[in-house]
């Protein structure tokens, strides 16, 4: 029986998720005796300098602990961001892809005005904003960044830390679209609205990354995030750290997981858009997407002109009708394509595309890879950095 190590700086829904998916996989393939820090009813981790471990999964952070294991050639899987640079030997969250896909939620709720809440010197947060940032960019819009010193682990936040956020985001022009680099900023933010008297999601309307649906539906009103499938985080971590254990070379590049998908609450559930008319169309997009629609069905529901609803929609949303019906069937294909098994004709079919080729189409243009690698992207392959 493998002896293998879980190296946790804290218990928290996402490290649970991450457990689950390493209990999944030695459940079904490895015969592990499994050691945890900080203590459960699995067994106590000892001193790893004088551990007798065949494996160690590492969640955490400093790494350096590690190193009595290295060292001796024990095998080592990392699941922390916040380790500077990052492992070759690492299965984590893809935290650029993280931003985009929070960019593109907030840009597709009609939001203009968009900003970032962060800390400064964290690495998990960098690479959030950069792929925010990017994503804005894209749009052709700027963007607003509050970068805290502190880390995630300073608190309670002193006053003048509170009043500064509370003055910053009344600043901000509103409507606007607030992305946090975690929950726990999230909080932090509603909070701040609350104390500055701003609604939300009216005026600010706040994302959150890690879908910890015990913070998130604690925070008044329930904070929408964006799950980073942590679960299968874990269960890649555990056939990764199997395969070094049966003597296959370590990988050259980290594994990159994209994000599951945006689980939206009342914190984003809103049409930031003055054009009534492009409001009722997004709204009618939003509920019919997954049906054979066009864009002249768009037209006929808002009593439009082609011309006339292209043009406002350019202005008001930097984007077209017919652009916004395949991104919301793509955002649904990504779904499917990580939590089924669904051949792609189905998946086309359900997701309202004419055919399986019509979609594989959409779906490398939007998404940038075929609908057959971003399932096995999902599912755990190693990809650049």
């Amino acid at each position: 029986m493998k002896k293998v190590g879980l190296l946790l700086t804290i218990f928290s829904t996402h490290t649970h998720e991450a457990m689950r998916g390493i209990a999944t996989y030695a459940g079904r393939y490895g015969a592990w005796q499994i050691y945890t820090r900080p203590q459960t009813t699995f067994g106590f981790l000892p001193d790893l300098e004088h551990a007798d471990l065949d494996g160690l999964i590492a969640y955490q952070q400093p790494h350096t602990d590690v190193e009595p294991l290295l060292r001796r050639g024990v095998p080592v899987v990392n699941m922390s961001t916040r380790v500077v640079p990052l492992p070759q030997v690492s299965v984590v969250s893809d935290s650029q892809a993280l931003g985009r896909l929070g960019a593109a939620h907030l840009l597709e709720r009609g939001f203009r005005k968009l900003a970032f809440c962060g800390f400064e010197n964290e690495p998990f947060s960098r690479d959030r904003l950069l792929g925010f940032q990017a994503g804005v960019r894209e749009a052709g819009l700027e963007l607003a960044v509050w970068l805290d010193p502190g880390g995630p682990s300073a608190a309670p936040w002193p006053a003048e830390r509170l009043a500064a956020l509370d003055r910053w985001l009344r600043s901000l022009p509103a409507p606007v679209g607030v992305m946090a680099c975690n929950d726990t900023w999230g909080q932090q933010v509603l909070a701040a609205c609350s104390r500055a008297g701003l609604t939300v999601p009216e005026q600010v309307a706040v994302l959150g990354i890690d879908n910890d649906d015990v913070i998130c539906n604690l925070t008044n009103p329930p904070l929408s995030s964006i799950d980073r499938n942590v679960y299968q985080l874990g269960y890649e971590a555990a056939a990764l750290l199997d395969r070094l254990m049966a003597g296959e070379a370590p990988p050259t590049t980290p594994m990159l997981l994209p994000p599951r998908r945006v689980v939206a609450r009342r914190s984003t559930d809103v049409l930031a858009i003055e054009d009534e008319q492009v409001r009722e169309a997004v709204a009618f997009i939003r509920a019919n997407y997954a049906s054979p629609i066009a864009v002249k069905h768009v037209c006929d529901a808002v009593t439009s002109a082609r011309s006339s609803l292209l043009r406002r929609f350019q202005h008001q949303l930097g984007t077209s009708p017919a652009r916004l019906i395949n991104q919301h069937r793509i955002n649904q294909a990504r779904e499917l394509l990580v939590e089924t098994d669904a051949d792609m004709p189905s998946i086309a079919t359900a997701c309202g595309f004419a055919n399986a080729n019509h979609f594989s189409t959409v779906f490398r243009r939007l998404a940038g890879m075929p609908p057959t690698q971003y399932r096995k992207e999902s599912r755990g392959q190693n990809v650049q950095s």
